[in-house]
């Protein structure tokens, strides 16, 4: 889907920067009602200056960021398109060393395990160390037990109500909503200083919104399992617990290595992994479960290039080139009847049709160490081809 990142001229004057997935018109028309509250409800009408397509929504949000430090003589510049003004209106060089707006992507090769303090986000945004006061509110059901295993229970002040994990925990952390939607009040009253998200769970209205009342918006986008270094030293570098996330990257550097040798072993098979039921859907090859499954060699089938989720029919080309359908147990939580009942209806072996973990599968951060002995439970599990 495409993103646009766009500036608006409010009728006090003032310029909006702001992010928005598909129609660009709808969302205008939801500044001009006030629907989407925020910094330009009250400095209607709005009128759109300038706005670039994006197709990768971390490029969209990464652009967002930068504008917004702009001052306005270089926004009217870039409105105007006279880029070449650009470099001299800068207010003061640069804190941010270039660098892609998917850090995790690496084409030259594997995302490398290396120690070190890089405190910039998947949105391009470098942070600064937060201090002893930090107020986190985590977005992000996987992140907010990565937090807690990082020894910062203390500071998360806010969840969604998908954070389940560790429950001894997560019960007396308030919960103020989902992933894609939460309370605002609430929220403005518990003050957090900062809040972690991510491009695939939360949208980019709810990060536009939070974005006028909490300081620091921390953006995520782990893609395959090796991501989950640099996911533990962005957060461990930023509230303090650098120690406790080497130690969290050396639990898991050993629980791949061990998965890589049982691996090596392993004939591929080719499997279509079903999240979602009414429509049919699954996962691309560019997600963190295709990557995960990639571990011992199950190679996730009906790829789509344009959408991570794509929805698919189940007819006879998928059969014929699937080995085995995989049932997640979320976010649809299949149920033993479900997964027998989609067997005997397209005349599958019953062995075929196989449960897995759905945590254990698309959870990254601090489940993922734990994923690595499920996946070899769980290949030795299946009767291959």
């Amino acid at each position: 889907m495409i993103v646009h990142t766009y500036i608006l001229r409010c009728s006090d004057d003032s310029y909006y920067v702001g992010t928005a997935r598909g129609d660009l018109d709808h969302r205008i028309a939801e500044h001009n009602t006030g629907s989407l509250g925020g910094y330009t409800a009250s400095r209607r009408p709005v009128t759109l200056l300038w706005s670039q397509e994006f197709e990768d929504p971390a490029e969209a949000i990464a652009a967002e960021r930068r504008i917004k430090g702009w001052n306005r003589a270089k926004k009217e510049a870039l409105i105007a398109g006279e880029f070449h003004r650009l470099p001299a209106l800068s207010k003061r060089k640069s804190r941010h060393k270039p660098r892609a707006a998917r850090p995790s992507r690496r084409p030259n090769g594997p995302p490398q395990d290396e120690p070190g303090a890089d405190l910039t986000d998947a949105g391009g945004t470098t942070h600064a160390p937060a201090g002893p006061d930090a107020r986190i509110a985590c977005f992000v059901p996987s992140i907010t037990e990565l937090l807690i295993d990082l020894g910062l229970a203390g500071k998360l002040v806010a969840r969604t109500k998908f954070c389940i994990h560790p429950v001894d925990i997560v019960k007396d952390i308030r919960a103020i909503g989902g992933t894609k939607k939460v309370s605002i009040p609430k929220l403005e009253a518990i003050a957090p200083t900062h809040a972690v998200l991510n491009i695939d769970e939360n949208t980019i209205e709810m990060a536009e919104t939070l974005r006028e009342f909490v300081p620091n918006i921390i953006v995520t986008h782990p893609i395959e399992p090796r991501d989950n270094f640099a996911l533990f030293r962005l957060l461990g570098g930023i509230f303090g617990h650098a120690r406790e996330a080497e130690a969290l990257c050396s639990r898991l550097r050993a629980a791949m290595a061990d998965l890589e040798a049982f691996a090596a072993k392993l004939p591929p098979a080719r499997v279509c992994y079903l999240c979602w039921k009414d429509p049919w859907m699954t996962v691309s090859r560019d997600t963190y479960i295709a990557r995960t499954l990639a571990l011992v060699n199950l190679e996730t089938v009906r790829h789509d290039a344009d959408t991570r989720y794509p929805e698919i029919a189940i007819d006879e080309a998928l059969i014929e080139e699937t080995d085995f359908f995989l049932f997640s147990s979320e976010p649809f939580a299949f149920s033993p009847e479900d997964i027998a009942g989609f067997a005997k209806e397209h005349g599958l072996a019953p062995e075929t049709c196989v449960s897995i973990d759905g945590e254990y599968a698309s959870w990254y951060g601090s489940r993922a160490i734990g994923a690595m002995a499920y996946l070899r439970r769980f290949a030795q599990a299946l009767p291959r081809p």
